[in-house]
């Protein structure tokens, strides 16, 4: 009776001995072991392994981010991932009104503003996720809302006793006096009286959820900070296509002009945005209008998180000793909010347009961006890691600098240079969501669809193998059963890939020299119709032990349970 012995994954073969005497193999000469090549499915598979592996960087956070990522993870189960893409905007929010940072070789400082993409399927949790990290800010609006209308109340009472003085001009016979300098006098007491009318608050929105292209440029005109947030990605996918203008405009902090009515409003509008979106709307969103919402450059200025289901619920059910953080973890970050938000409401209550504070990197960090962005740059060429997501990664060095800044501002407003460690941590972060954003638009590049077709041949050549030939076979019947495996190039390519995972082998017959198809051991029957190495034949010509891998693996399991 045969048994199998597997010495681990670094050896490609196994050796097959007998139970009464493991010294002398079977049917393989008196002094050797025979050697049998592992079957596909111990054979380690290229594609399994995550390009962008590793866990989420937590500690490239704030203390104040990282804590309330242990609580939500610990109390709610929402992943880090998912808690920092939420976060992030909402502290570049807060931060925004009274920041901005200047990077090297730009001649003027950019925003703190970041755009946030995350995608999951419903029932993830998207807007119970965004209720907490976001109570602060509805809050406030409610807050300042009520300010405005006591506003509007004592204003009310202004503009009555300006309508009765109107009234009262509007009798004034000094008016029509024969006397041009007692007539003039009135005149223009008159006119000084209606530019005089006492205005009425206008709260500017803050929050862009249902997003009206005129609405939203009236109010951005009134104050220019604000937050565009959306759980229900359909709003977006169904708005208007003017609106990419003014999405560009504001998460670059650009000048953006519109004609509304007999009005041009020229305005420089500066928005963080939390998009929530489903897989399938996400992709409708990305073919509108042919694909002109990726081409105009919008989607460039996210960062991205699209949760993982199965992996997600795996770290959710995983037996991990919580983490300490301070029982007032929401509670602190919640203050912090809530002081900002405050500080932004006296300036739109006070009209105060002082400038903002700008925050500069130091030399070192300076040095470190600049060889960063170059680092980056390089991967965007055809055949780097971010060949397929060339716009995105382009702008991700930015992006890391404006997170790094409003991370160091939000806990207790320093606006001191950004240092090299701080830096060094954002764009740890920013590596991450790179990641994201590759597994996101991979499936969609050329490389992606050469991957799926490649695949899908290899599938069926080897279907049409196992299903129309039972013993081994000249390699040349191939041709006659696929009309793409009539072309050498195409055929030879999926064949060693095949025979490099161990799936078929090439051997040659003794009595007429002709290469045949044949199969690695199935049941290690020395003699059996699927044993690859015996000696009966003359020479493996191609085996897993000669034949390198020339594209993706291969996933036949479902087709050998067949057979």
């Amino acid at each position: 009776m045969q048994h199998i012995v597997d010495h681990g994954d670094e050896f490609e073969y196994v050796y097959e001995y007998t139970e009464e005497d493991e010294t002398i193999p079977v049917a393989w000469g008196e002094t050797g072991l025979q050697q049998l090549f592992k079957s596909a499915k111990t054979m380690p598979k290229p594609d399994e392994q995550d390009f962008f592996a590793g866990g989420f960087p937590l500690e490239a956070l704030c203390g104040h981010a990282q804590n309330v990522c242990y609580q939500l993870k610990y109390e709610h189960g929402f992943d880090y991932s998912a808690t920092a893409c939420v976060m992030i905007s909402a502290m570049a929010f807060a931060a925004q009104p009274f920041i901005q940072v200047k990077l090297p070789k730009m001649p003027e400082p950019t925003p703190v503003s970041v755009h946030s993409m995350y995608i999951a399927s419903s029932g993830a949790g998207k807007s119970h996720l965004n209720k907490i990290l976001l109570r602060p800010f509805r809050e406030y609006i409610d807050e300042l809302s009520a300010i405005f209308e006591k506003m509007k109340h004592d204003k009310d009472a202004e503009i009555e006793l300006w309508k009765v003085k109107k009234r009262d001009f509007d009798k004034d016979k000094r008016r029509n006096s024969n006397d041009p300098e007692v007539r003039t006098k009135a005149e223009a007491e008159y006119v000084d009286h209606i530019k005089n009318k006492p205005a009425e608050p206008i709260m500017p929105p803050l929050l862009y959820e249902n997003f009206d292209l005129d609405g939203a440029v009236i109010g951005l005109n009134e104050y220019p900070e604000g937050f565009f947030e959306t759980t229900e990605g359909a709003e977006l996918v169904n708005m208007s296509f003017k609106l990419i203008p003014l999405l560009n405009k504001s998460a670059s902090g650009e000048t953006y002009s519109r004609r509304i009515g007999k009005k041009t409003y020229v305005i420089k509008p500066s928005m963080s945005a939390l998009i929530m979106i489903q897989r399938g709307l996400f992709w409708q969103l990305l073919e509108k209008k042919n694909g002109a919402v990726r081409a105009s450059g919008l989607m460039s200025r996210f960062i991205y998180y699209a949760h993982n289901e199965s992996k997600d619920a795996a770290e959710a059910a995983d037996a991990v000793t919580p983490k300490e953080y301070p029982s007032t973890t929401l509670e602190d970050y919640y203050q912090r909010f809530t002081s900002l938000l405050r500080k932004q409401g006296d300036r739109i209550i006070g009209h105060d347009k002082s400038p903002k504070i700008t925050v500069h990197l130091t030399e070192e960090a300076k040095q470190h961006y600049t060889a960063k962005w170059k680092e980056v740059e390089a991967e965007t060429k055809p055949g780097g890691r971010f060949f397929c997501i060339a716009d995105i990664a382009l702008k991700a060095p930015e992006i890391a600098v404006r997170i790094a800044t409003s991370q160091k501002f939000f806990p207790d407003g320093d606006t001191s240079d950004i240092n090299i460690d701080e830096l060094q941590r954002a764009f740890q972060l920013m590596e991450f969501l790179l990641g994201h954003a590759f597994n996101i638009y991979y499936p969609l590049s050329d490389e992606s669809k050469e991957k799926s077709l490649f695949i899908e041949r290899a599938r069926k050549l080897y279907e049409w193998i196992r299903e129309h030939n039972f013993e081994p076979f000249p390699l040349q019947e191939i041709k006659r059963g696929l009309r793409f495996a009539r072309e050498p190039e195409i055929l030879h390519r999926l064949l060693k890939q095949l025979i490099s995972q161990g799936e078929i082998v090439l051997a040659v017959y003794p009595f007429d020299r002709t290469t045949y198809v044949t199969w690695p051991a199935k049941d290690f029957n020395p003699v059996g119709k699927y044993t690859a190495v015996n000696r009966n034949w003359e020479e493996i010509v191609k085996g897993p032990n000669n034949t390198e891998s020339t594209g993706p693996y291969i996933d036949v399991s479902d087709i050998k349970a067949r057979y």
